[in-house]
């Protein structure tokens, strides 16, 4: 059932798409969005080294210390996604790009190897 309340038609595609994961995430997490990454802390300690920035910028940037960003970096400590945005701008980075990766990647680890995952995305940007 749509609503006129809030015309999606107004959106692209491509946001529609960015709604539905974050909807899923939402529901998956309830409270907090938690991802668990190695590959998503080594691509951001990645960028963070290229740029020559110091991790204290960074962790003061997301509110932790560094023995914890640290150990974000390194996959063994969950990042949390409201901490993509800050985190962005710590690093002079395209939030966006950075929020996809986050998303994509914890629906990859969450549901790899699911037959029916793309249908199942595009069901719900439909009824979005």
């Amino acid at each position: 059932m749509k609503s006129n309340l809030f015309p999606l038609t107004i959106f692209s595609e491509e946001t529609l798409f960015n709604l539905c994961v974050l909807l899923y995430l939402t529901i998956l997490s309830k409270h907090t969005f938690l991802m668990k990454s190695t590959e998503f802390g080594a691509y951001l300690k990645a960028l963070r080294e290229e740029k020559k920035i110091p991790q204290r910028k960074v962790a003061h940037a997301i509110d932790v210390d560094t023995s914890t960003l640290s150990k974000m970096e390194l996959g063994e400590r969950q990042i949390m996604i409201g901490m993509i945005k800050p985190w962005a701008e710590a690093l002079s980075a395209n939030f966006k790009e950075l929020q996809m990766k986050y998303i994509s990647g914890k629906i990859i680890h969450d549901f790899d190897g699911q037959p029916f995952l793309k249908e199942a995305l595009q069901s719900v940007i439909k009824e979005l």
